[in-house]
Order: C-alpha cells, then structure tokens, then sequence
C-alpha cells in the first residue's frame, strides 16, 4: 500500500487534528508539483529538439563521433540551447528533490516524527529554493558557477581527507 499524504476523515494519524487542514493543503500542493513529472502538458520540459544544419541525422553523427551533445553545442556556440538544456535539467532535477523531501517531511509528521519532519524540510527551503531563484535570476551564469563550486568543494573535501590520513 503507498502511502498518501491527504488525511481522510477519520483517518488515524498521530499529527494533532488542528493540523489536518494545513497538511491537506500541502498534499495537494504537493500533487501539483508532482503533476511536472507525469502529466502531458509539461512534456516539453523534458526533451529539447537541435537542430543541426551540417548534418543530415544529427544523432548519428553525435555518437557515431563520440560527441556529447552537450560538447558539441559548447564547442558550436550554440550557447542559448546549451543554457535551455541546462536550465530544464537543473530545473526538474532540483524539483524532483524538493518533492521528495516534502513528501517524507509530510509523511513522518503524519507518524509523529516532527524533529524528523522538520528536518527533512530545512533542504528544500535553504538549499533547493535557491538554486531555483538562481535559475530565475541569472540562468546564464548559474551553470557555470553551480559547477565550477561543487567542483571546487569536492576536490577541497578530497585534498582535506588526503592530508588527514597522509595519503
């Protein structure tokens, strides 16, 4: 049985009953940030068509080449596809995390697990929702400085573990 956030009338939960309304209205919320994942109209958020003058069948090409496309736009200049490819990319894979978390902060709350519960909505509401008004701010150089920082941060985290054990 999956689980579902909307608490039914005489449903037992162990979240007090003067929060029922305010957590169906985060289901349903919910809901509709899911909708992005399965429902026709949001489609074109998942694919982006390139076009490709020089060649007659681009896909081929591309991996006939061992190109990413993703290279091959960068390489080309095409970077306004370049940016809607990342942008939808970061885009759906940062919502797909915020839906998750909100879906297990929602789910433990409804079991009584409310230090859990509010936990797991710090991520959403510190960390996602500011890659996304990134996105919305400054898409051109949000690419650029979201990669290159993580980069950064991993290799700082890598030379600090070499250096604790000597390596």
């Amino acid at each position: 049985m999956n689980p579902t956030l909307y608490i039914e009338k005489n449903q037992k939960v162990r979240l007090p009953k003067k929060y029922y309304k305010i957590n169906n209205i985060c289901a349903i919320i919910y809901d509709q940030l899911t909708e992005i994942f399965s429902e026709d109209i949001y489609k074109e958020l998942n694919k982006t068509e390139i076009k490709s003058s020089e060649n007659e069948n681009f896909d081929e090409y591309l991996k006939r080449n061992k190109i990413h496309v993703l290279d091959w736009l960068k390489t080309n200049q095409r970077n306004d596809e370049l940016e809607t490819i990342l942008t939808k990319h970061i885009a759906l894979s940062v919502i797909s995390d915020f839906v998750n978390f909100i879906f297990e902060s929602l789910y433990c709350a409804q079991r009584g697990k409310m230090i859990v519960a509010y936990a797991l909505l710090r991520k959403p509401f510190t960390d996602e929702l500011l890659i996304l008004e990134q996105l919305l701010v400054d898409k051109k150089n949000l690419e650029t400085d979201f990669f290159t920082t993580e980069i950064q941060k991993i290799m700082t985290q890598v030379v600090q573990m070499l250096t604790k054990w000597k390596l």
